[in-house]
């Protein structure tokens, strides 16, 4: 019989573990550790980054509610950092400014909550009414306005009682559609409506106010709105060329003041004596001058740009202050060449052939060249147009003036007749 075997021996004890096993179990334990620590910092994170946006967005509807405050109130004006108690429980402040910029205003509103803070700044322009959105409007001086060429007039006109007639000018007759005024026709007055007197001085004073300002000007400056004025005052005559200005910036120069094609401004103001605009520039700003302001060929200015000529010394009144635009120029925004007390020779604006012309022009004497396109509104006390060395007032030669081009969204400066009770609106949200 054989030999029975004897069963086989484990090498490991019953109810052990190997250290491989257990090591397995520890790696697994500080994973399972690492994802619960991981969820939990995750709604921290979560939790908190919701806290915090929801301080953010309350921040910022406070700013819009201070921001609709500063519309609203159209009667105050020039106010800085005033604080407002919105809901007058004390937690939801709001610190309103409101000042004048030119033309325009500015507002800012700013809010703040422990380390959050927002802020918002605006550039406010009156909305047009219906009475605004004419196309001409025509000092009565007892004599008819007359047209030749392909004149054309689109809307509402004001006009002298001695009406429209048809002129015989360069070999041409009026060509135009047969009825001229196709709109409402009202009589004008002898004067012209008189502009924003009160902001007409706080323009002429800012050719001499200014504090802590800079002589150097940097090649490249961004200045917001939501800090003090950058303010720089030049004494001698001075170009401005190859530089990148935008923003919260003034510019006052005593003297003379070129700007090159190669300067980019942005929101900037300029006050100076005459002020020259070479060929090619384009920017958005706003210039101020006492005496000229020459502007070259193909420049252009985007909305909402201003370009005024202010004679308001008693000394200026036997010289003529005037706008000359060259060649090819496009304009959107606000012209005005104005004077304290009516002098010989009226304040002028010479708009140059085949340009395009967007906004308001309120002037004494308005010079229209070959082409000329206004789309918007003109006041004025008389027209002019020169042909060699003929010269010809109150005639509309080959011109188009249409009111109902312009843009329905157009915002006009507050410097011009008319806007002391309109509806303020936001023209552009600044930095």
């Amino acid at each position: 019989m054989p030999t029975p075997q004897p069963l086989p021996r484990h090498s490991s004890r019953p109810g052990r573990l190997t250290a491989a096993s257990l090591y397995i179990v520890i790696v697994v334990a500080l994973v399972i550790a690492l994802l619960c620590e991981a969820l939990i910092a995750g709604a921290f994170y979560y939790r908190a980054y919701h806290a915090q946006r929801n301080r953010l967005d309350r921040l910022d509807n406070r700013v819009s509610s201070g921001l609709n405050l500063i519309l609203s109130d159209g009667r105050r004006a020039d106010y800085r950092n005033e604080l407002v108690d919105l809901f007058e429980r004390g937690a939801d402040t709001v610190r309103l400014s409101r000042y004048f910029w030119g033309g325009f205003d500015i507002g800012v509103s700013r809010a703040g909550s422990g380390r959050d803070s927002a802020f918002s700044a605006i550039l406010i322009g009156n909305e047009l009414d219906s009475l605004s959105r004419f196309a001409i409007w025509l000092a009565d001086e007892d004599r008819p306005l007359s047209v030749s060429g392909r004149t054309a007039v689109v809307g509402d006109v004001y006009l002298p009682k001695a009406g429209v007639r048809s002129a015989y000018v360069n070999s041409h007759s009026y060509e135009g559609e047969p009825g001229f005024i196709a709109e409402v026709h009202r009589f004008s007055k002898r004067e012209l409506p008189e502009p924003d007197i009160l902001r007409l001085a706080r323009i002429d004073q800012s050719f001499s106010a200014g504090q802590a300002e800079e002589r150097f000007i940097p090649d490249t400056l961004t200045a917001s709105f939501g800090l003090p004025t950058r303010e720089y005052r030049l004494k001698a005559p001075f170009t401005l060329k190859a530089l990148s200005l935008q923003g919260n910036i003034i510019i006052r120069c005593d003297s003379l003041l070129t700007i090159d094609s190669t300067a980019a401004l942005e929101q900037v103001m300029i006050f100076a004596p005459a002020i020259v605009v070479r060929p090619g520039f384009r920017g958005r700003c706003q210039l101020f001058a006492r005496d000229s302001i020459s502007i070259g060929d193909r420049a252009t200015f985007a909305y909402p740009s201003v370009a005024a000529v202010l004679r308001t010394r008693a000394e200026e009144a036997g010289k003529q202050g005037f706008i000359r635009f060259g060649r090819s120029c496009s304009f959107s925004g606000g012209l005005l060449a104005w004077e304290k007390t009516p002098g010989v020779f009226p304040p002028a604006v010479y708009l140059g052939p085949k340009g395009t012309y967007q906004g308001q022009i309120y002037t004494g004497l308005l010079g229209l060249g070959d082409s000329t396109a206004i789309a918007g509104s003109v006041t004025c006390r008389r027209f002019f147009y020169r042909s060699g060395f003929s010269n010809f007032e109150n005639y509309l030669i080959g011109a188009r003036i249409d009111a109902h081009a312009l843009s329905p969204f157009y915002l006009s400066p507050a410097v011009f007749p008319g806007q002391g009770a309109s509806t303020k609106k936001i023209v552009q949200w600044l930095k």
